[in-house]
């Protein structure tokens, strides 16, 4: 049994296996049952909806079918998070309130949908979370960023960003080998205290597959109650330091 706290899924009927959030198999089967959230934020110049019908999402949901997943819409023209800077790669900002009309937007949306067991974030969504960490009380237990990089030309960001990291959030970074954008993973890994940083050998520009030699470490580190159960990807590598411009277009 597991304590009434923590409880996902009250009156499970007597006899049932639970898993670890107090969810029984016939609980999961039910239309809507209550189930852990994961907040899921979408690349940049997209929709929550694309990102929800990527291959690897639907595999991700498919094998972790005891965790809701709700996809926010960025409330930016053009589906960013973070507008791009004026002047192009040349040019920089210095506002710490670029990211204000996103950053209040998921303020409200974690109040109104929430509370969200883990945070999960594409390309400039995975850019996003820590800029959104560094300047929200919104709490979640788990932080997963895909395919991601520093919003690095934004020097009022990153400033308020580097004051509040690392994170003490469990956080896996992921990113894939095959990627024909440029890599900013292993500057994304140094946020949080400590990272689980998977590559893959087969991966491009999206989240791995099911048929990926990193897609069951996914799995795990999201249905650990603990992240130090989950054991780092001798895959893992130092990767380039190379940030994505903001003036690129971001999947």
């Amino acid at each position: 049994g597991i304590f009434n706290n923590v409880d996902q899924c009250p009156n499970t009927p007597q006899g049932e296996s639970v898993d670890e959030f107090g969810c029984s198999d016939s609980q999961k089967d039910q239309p809507n049952p209550t189930r852990p959230k994961i907040l899921a934020l979408h690349g940049g110049g997209e929709t929550a909806s694309a990102l929800e019908s990527q291959q690897g999402m639907q595999d991700l949901q498919n094998a972790l079918p005891e965790f809701e997943f709700i996809f926010a819409q960025s409330p930016e023209n053009g589906g960013v998070w973070i507008n791009d800077v004026p002047g192009g790669k040349d040019s920089y900002t210095e506002d710490r309130g670029w990211a204000d009309t996103s950053i209040n937007y998921l303020d409200t949306f974690v109040e109104n949908n929430g509370p969200f067991y883990a945070i999960l974030g594409y390309s400039q969504g995975a850019a996003m979370i820590p800029i959104y960490l560094a300047n929200s009380d919104s709490s979640f237990d788990k932080a997963l960023l895909f395919n991601g990089y520093m919003e690095t030309l934004h020097h009022g960001l990153m400033d308020t960003v580097e004051e509040v990291a690392p994170f003490d959030i469990p956080a896996l970074i992921f990113e894939g080998e095959q990627d024909v954008f440029a890599y900013g993973s292993a500057e994304l890994a140094g946020n949080f205290s400590s990272p689980l940083h998977l590559v893959s050998s087969s991966a491009d520009h999206h989240l791995p597959f099911s048929s990926d030699e990193t897609f069951d470490q996914v799995v795990e580190f999201l249905r650990n109650s603990s992240s130090e159960s989950v054991v780092e990807n001798n895959n893992s590598s130092n990767q380039s330091n190379e940030t994505m411009d903001d003036d690129e277009p971001i999947p």
